[in-house]
């Protein structure tokens, strides 16, 4: 009773024992992937899936490995067919266990008629270790929990060192006690024969005074053969010196001791688990050593797989790691090489731009020019603007792509913002027979602080699509504050655009905000809506839209402002005349730093006529030059190039002299904030952006060298008197040049609308001249009606 008692109790332990280790196990290998995957998952689904097989394939212990999201969606699992779908109530609830208390948890269950270990540990990822989910992983323990029940066999060894001991008492006592210990001395040697373990007991020389059945048979040789021999008699001299070392160390420590040893078999070499015990007799003197040694050969090739497992998925996910760190590099390239194509593009398209543009404005303020050639330099610097717009857009898509764009926070009048982009609208929408009504709250702000130039640009982009969406009926516009409930201590302004156009379906509508999207036919870059929400979000805000094919959308967008005193808002000021006169120009030394000499001539063009002194260079060495040997009292500089750039000219300008001795503008294509800045950090008191007016030139004249700029008058509220159009005019025209002009002053086609002014003015110089004035204002809707008037009431 007494040793059923022991044996139940060591079992029970043992398994404890066993359980523990194997959650261990388990735990670790879950660690090991979770991280595996954490590594990998930041690249996509698809990389996370893929190591979730591979991991499978290989480690033939996991009955499946999953990847979950924390509300029990299914990233990636072993078994493809289980992607994307939910896991089952209690697969979840274990999830949300693990979740809450963001440790291991294990559970274990039947499965297809096998034991199934769960083990479910959450895995980070991201710049801050935030917990993204869960990693399931079933074990099966089946194999393992059969070795456990082999190994209950093992447990009586344990209690057969005891035994083993009672033996060579009860071998002592059979002389007293005659055939009672003889019967106790032969059931315990039946015990022990029939142990699976292997059983020995040596003497304090190493000579073997017992071995079990189990060891003769193994060994090849009996009991009665051993007794008496050492381990050099028996095994090879490498494996007996190793067995005797270990006796060694077991009488010097005089305790029970656990070791690994190995034994040359038929079958080759096997590894055991031994445990050696020093006995001691009445003296207290170690006489003795009994062993007990489980062979452990499977085990050790198990663990030793699953080792070379885990060494093999490190070295996958190092190397995945690597690839994912070169693509990553990569990107990083290929992104600061388009940046870099895009400034130097910008710097190549700007440089020609500006030469045409402002050789274009010096020819149209000639007087002698003809009127033709007056609207030929017009379709000039329309065309140059329009593509100086779509290098913006580009640009402004890089910068945003970038992170370089930023917001220009200013203080100004709202209501005169609104007011007068409504007003400018209005003719476009007029043009087409539309109504645009503006809709305004009590509470919208007249003056506030915010991006005024990047809220013209959105509210222009938003009505100008509702104008060229929308065929018949009206754009409303409403005007509003709010607030938003995550932002409290924010203040927002809310605009609606509405329109009764042709509408958007929903496949479109997710795609509308994409960069080159377009709707239909119409003609644009597709840049339009992207840059809308992008400036939008740099506001602060957020853009949505609702829409039903036919029957029109609505945009609804929001952005941050902050209110001011009108008393901070500066006045805005009158348009300018034509300058007259510089006064003192001749007093003046002016020096251009160009490399192009159509600019070099176009500066030259603007400032020879006020009697400035001139110098010129092609590059930034021989500008230093004249400016050492000259001192002039103002610089235009460009940035690049050849032999010394501008930034390193200006330097040099700023080391020789000091910042009082001369004014130093820089005058570049660069487009990016961040390098003009550099411009301004070296040195240059001001800068200015090819391609550039006149004006700009003049202002910086005027505000550094502190001189009078004396300007034609303006006429009344700054706009020319229009000619009125004489119907009678009109009257003499071919009708079906009347009806094209109609036709294409409703779609607001400004190419065909200047074209037919153009064929007007072959036959009528000066009707076409009044043409002319009107599509130079965009005043379309007073032609329109004049058309209407003697075509019938608007046809």
């Amino acid at each position: 009773m007494l040793m059923l008692t022991a044996t139940g109790v060591a079992y029970f332990l043992y398994t404890q024992l066993q359980s523990k280790e194997e959650n261990r196990l388990c735990g670790a290998l879950a660690a090991i992937l979770s991280e595996s995957i954490s590594k990998v998952g930041f690249s996509g689904k698809y990389h996370t899936r893929l190591l979730v097989e591979q991991m499978r394939s290989q480690i033939t212990e996991l009955e499946s490995i999953s990847v979950e999201s924390p509300d029990g969606l299914v990233i990636a699992h072993s078994d493809p067919s289980l992607n994307d779908i939910c896991v089952t109530a209690d697969e979840l609830k274990l999830s949300r266990e693990c979740l809450e208390i963001k440790k291991l948890v294990i559970d274990e269950h039947m499965h297809k008629g096998k034991m199934i270990k769960e083990v479910v540990l959450p895995y980070r990822g991201g710049l801050d270790a935030e917990i993204l989910g869960v990693v399931r992983l079933g074990i099966n323990v089946e194999e393992a929990r059969a070795e456990q029940r082999a190994n209950l066999v093992k447990l009586l060894i344990l209690i057969s060192v005891l035994t083993c001991a009672a033996i060579f008492i009860v071998f002592v006592l059979s002389r007293y006690f005659g055939g009672t210990v003889r019967e106790l001395a032969i059931q315990l040697q039946g015990i022990l024969d029939n142990s699976p373990a292997l059983i020995y007991m040596k003497d304090r020389a190493g000579r073997y005074l017992f071995v079990n059945r189990q060891w003769a048979e193994l060994f090849h040789i009996t009991n009665e053969k051993v007794r008496g021999k050492t381990d050099l008699e028996i095994f090879s001299r490498d494996i007996a010196c190793k067995f005797m070392e270990n006796d060694r160390r077991v009488f010097e420590n005089g305790q029970a001791t656990e070791l690994e040893e190995q034994a040359l078999l038929d079958d080759g070499i096997h590894d055991y688990h031994s445990i050696k015990v020093a006995l001691k007799d009445n003296s207290g003197i170690f006489y003795a050593l009994c062993g007990i040694s489980t062979d452990i050969t499977g085990k050790k090739r198990a663990e030793e797989e699953l080792l070379k497992h885990r060494e093999h998925l490190e070295e996958l996910v190092k190397e995945r790691t690597a690839e994912l760190a070169v693509s990553k590099e990569n990107a990083v390239a290929a992104n600061q090489a388009k940046s870099l194509f895009l400034a130097n593009i910008s710097h190549e398209l700007r440089t020609p731009m500006n030469a045409i543009l402002g050789f274009a404005h010096i020819m149209s303020r000639d007087s002698g020019i003809t009127s033709k050639q007056r609207e030929n330099l017009d379709i000039i610097i329309k065309s140059g603007e329009h593509l100086l717009c779509i290098i913006n857009d580009i640009l402004d898509i890089a910068k945003i792509e970038s992170g370089r764009m930023e917001s220009e926070v200013s203080d100004f009048d709202l209501g005169e913002l609104t007011r007068d982009l409504i007003d400018m609208l209005r003719i476009r929408a007029e043009a087409k027979g539309l109504r645009l009504i503006m809709d305004q709250s009590s509470s919208f702000p007249r003056f506030v602080s915010t991006d005024m130039a990047r809220l013209r640009q959105i509210i222009i982009n938003l009505v100008g699509n509702a104008i060229k969406f929308t065929s018949e009926g009206q754009i409303t516009i409403k005007l509003g504050v709010c607030s938003i409930e995550q932002e409290r201590n924010k203040h927002f302004l809310l605009f609606e655009i509405q329109d009764t156009g042709i509408g958007i379906d929903k496949a479109e509508q997710e795609n509308i905000f994409k960069p080159f999207v377009q709707l239909g036919q119409h003609e644009g870059t597709g840049l339009g809506l992207a840059i809308t929400q992008q400036y939008i979000n740099l506001l602060g805000g957020s853009i949505s839209v609702m829409s039903e094919p036919g029957k029109g959308s609505k945009f609804t967008f929001t952005i941050a402002f902050a209110p001011v005193d009108d008393a901070q808002i500066q006045t805005s000021t009158p348009s300018r005349g034509r300058v007259l006169e510089i006064e003192n120009a001749c007093n003046y030394k002016v020096l251009i730093v160009e490399d192009q000499l159509d600019n070099r001539l176009l500066m030259r063009n603007l400032l020879m006529p006020f009697r400035f002194d001139l110098r010129e260079a092609a590059d930034g060495r021989e500008g230093v030059h004249m400016f050492e040997e000259w001192r002039p009292h103002i610089i235009f500089i460009d940035r690049r190039m050849p032999v010394l750039d501008g930034l390193s000219a200006v330097r040099e300008m700023r080391k020789a002299a000091g910042p009082a001795d001369a004014v130093i503008i820089a005058v570049t294509a660069h487009a990016f904030r961040e390098e003009r800045q550099q411009m301004i950090d070296v040195g240059c008191d001001a800068f200015i952006s090819k391609p550039f007016s006149a004006d700009a030139i003049y202002d910086v004249i005027e505000k550094y060298l502190k001189v009078r700029v004396i300007r034609a008058e303006e006429e009344t509220d700054g706009r020319k008197v229009r000619e009125e159009l004489d119907p009678e005019e009109l009257l003499k025209l071919p009708d079906t040049l009347l009806r094209e002009m109609e036709d294409a002053l409703i779609r607001l086609d400004r190419k065909r609308i200047d074209e037919i002014i153009g064929q007007v003015t072959l036959n009528n110089a000066s009707l076409g001249k009044k043409l002319g004035q009107y599509a130079s204002r965009f005043d379309y809707t007073a032609i329109l009606e004049a058309l209407q008037n003697i075509l019938g009431g608007g046809q």
